[in-house]
């Protein structure tokens, strides 16, 4: 049995209060704080954040996210003191759309866009001794959506 506590922060602005097209910019961002009574029993991050930029005009959507989640430790710490720990992560996401006509959007949508690898480490305090390395890649996604 345990019991979790967070708290979270969000904001979202949009930019109107600029002159011409950058008044179609937005800003967003959000804040996690996770408090556990007995992390053994969760075992995950204890803060998180995200955020990023819009932009909407005449058919044309731009998206840019950026999402945040530190090191935590994954398993419970062994007798030598060599737990495993998930490494920080920051990652990058991108979206384009074009509205081209009332029925047809083409899109470009790619996640982890400078292609950050996910590392998994030994001991709570140290970087060096990797265990496991991976390597997904962007994800890049193009296509064209109709509606029919």
């Amino acid at each position: 049995r345990a019991h979790l506590t967070s708290g979270e922060l969000n904001y979202r602005q949009n930019l109107v209060f600029l002159p011409g097209f950058w008044r179609r910019l937005s800003i967003f961002g959000s804040y996690t704080r996770l408090h556990f009574d007995a992390y053994e029993n969760f075992r995950r991050p204890k803060q998180m954040a995200n955020g990023g930029v819009s932009f909407d005009h005449r058919g044309l959507s731009l998206r840019w996210n950026i999402a945040w989640v530190p090191r935590f430790r994954r398993a419970a710490t062994p007798a030598n003191g060599w737990s495993t720990v998930d490494g920080d992560r920051l990652t990058h996401d991108a979206q384009f759309a074009y509205r081209v006509s009332r029925l047809v959007t083409v899109f470009a949508s790619g996640r982890n866009v400078f292609n950050r690898p996910q590392r998994r480490y030994y001991g709570t305090a140290r970087s060096d001794v990797i265990s496991r390395n991976s390597d997904y890649g962007a994800i890049w996604n193009v296509g064209v959506r109709g509606v029919f």
